[in-house]
């Protein structure tokens, strides 16, 4: 079990990441001796955790001045526009929500190597997005908690790009990247990046229903539009090549 942080509490980033990577279900199952997939009983336990352990991480980084799930939009940017970060796509969207067709909005905010997209909720929250980098690492052997891969740049040392989940704890992943290597400008290579909001989704199952390919295809010809509407010099610095290139 993580201890329990008071919100006050001064931490190394250490224990902020072991706050964010507990599992409560994979605590469960250790302390059971069950699994989750087969015991009603693990399965309980496991949601009292998740449900306690969320609670306690919102407090402690809410008190550290970070995102955290949930969070109104109007706060969410203030943090993102004190972490320097420009607006540099607005994408307005109607869908319906609760009844009636509301304005929402997929954003893309520059910090010079970082690019921060996401989709609202509601008009006043946010659905889902990624901050999204390449990094070198000062440490060659070190870990990021990200989605993504490694490759090499000219010189031949490690660089990892990838993106975090931009909904929480977007201040401790930046400060992490700052402490422990360099954050790249331009790229050397370029995430899956993703500038697709879920009202996009919903057309799309309307149109084509289980179709994958016909959807997919949709999806690329949207993504590749979305990206060309970044200003130039994001295009410029997230120019890089595309796909998987582990080491």
């Amino acid at each position: 079990m993580v201890r329990k942080i008071h919100p006050a509490e001064k931490l190394p980033p250490e224990d902020v990441d072991e706050l964010l990577e507990f599992d409560p279900l994979d605590t469960a199952e250790k302390i059971t001796g069950e699994s989750c997939h087969t015991d009603k009983g693990t399965v309980g336990l496991g949601m009292l955790f998740a449900m306690k352990h969320n609670q306690h991480k919102s407090e402690v980084l809410e008190a550290r001045g970070d995102t955290v799930f949930s969070m109104p939009l109007d706060k969410y940017l203030d943090i993102v526009k004190d972490l320097g970060f420009v607006q540099v796509m607005d994408v307005p969207f109607q869908t319906e929500h609760d009844g009636k067709m509301i304005t929402e909005h997929l954003l893309a905010y520059w910090r010079k190597g970082l690019l921060l997209m996401f989709d609202t909720y509601g008009g006043d929250h946010i659905n889902g997005g990624h901050l999204y980098f390449n990094w070198a690492p000062t440490n060659q052997k070190e870990h990021v908690p990200s989605s993504g891969g490694c490759t090499k740049d000219a010189k031949g040392d490690k660089v990892i790009y990838g993106d975090f989940d931009c909904r929480e704890a977007l201040v401790h992943h930046i400060k992490f990247l700052e402490a422990r290597g360099q954050i790249l400008d331009p790229w050397v290579k370029q995430p899956h990046l993703w500038p697709i909001h879920y009202g996009d989704g919903r057309e799309l199952d309307a149109k084509f229903g289980g179709n994958s390919s016909k959807r997919f295809d949709e999806y690329d010809k949207i993504r590749q539009a979305r990206l060309a509407m970044l200003p130039d010099h994001v295009r410029k610095a997230i120019l890089a090549k595309e796909g998987e290139d582990e080491e």
